[in-house]
């Protein structure tokens, strides 16, 4: 696949669903934060799990060779301290999550740009 779509992907795919996370995380209602800090517990434990049994994950969702494994580990712990803080109702969580998009946006720029 060419570096375009990948960007192109990248962006209103991935990018996109992150930030739509983020911004749920915001507005939700500091009661409900718990039940979507389950969701994300989910897909820390799923980060963690392919980071672990990355040899047999060497090509991502559309078949290019997977860059961002060691990042997998990072992003897991950051979607398990967001979690944490969901559970404990903290208004302030969603940072966690924006912290995560910017780091996956700065890792995709050293790799496609830098």
């Amino acid at each position: 696949m060419n570096n375009n779509k990948i960007i192109i992907y990248f962006l209103f795919g991935c990018m996109f669903a992150r930030l739509f996370m983020v911004y749920i995380a915001k507005i939700i209602n500091v009661n409900y934060l718990p039940y979507f800090g389950i969701l994300t517990l989910f897909i820390s434990i799923m980060f963690l799990k392919n980071y672990l049994y990355s040899s047999n994950f060497k090509t991502g969702f559309f078949g290019n060779k997977v860059w961002w494994n060691n990042n997998r580990l990072i992003h897991s712990l950051l979607y398990f301290i967001f979690s944490i803080m969901a559970f404990y109702k903290n208004k302030n969580a969603w940072i966690i999550l924006l912290v995560d998009t910017i780091f996956g946006l700065i890792t995709f720029n050293f790799n496609y740009f830098i």
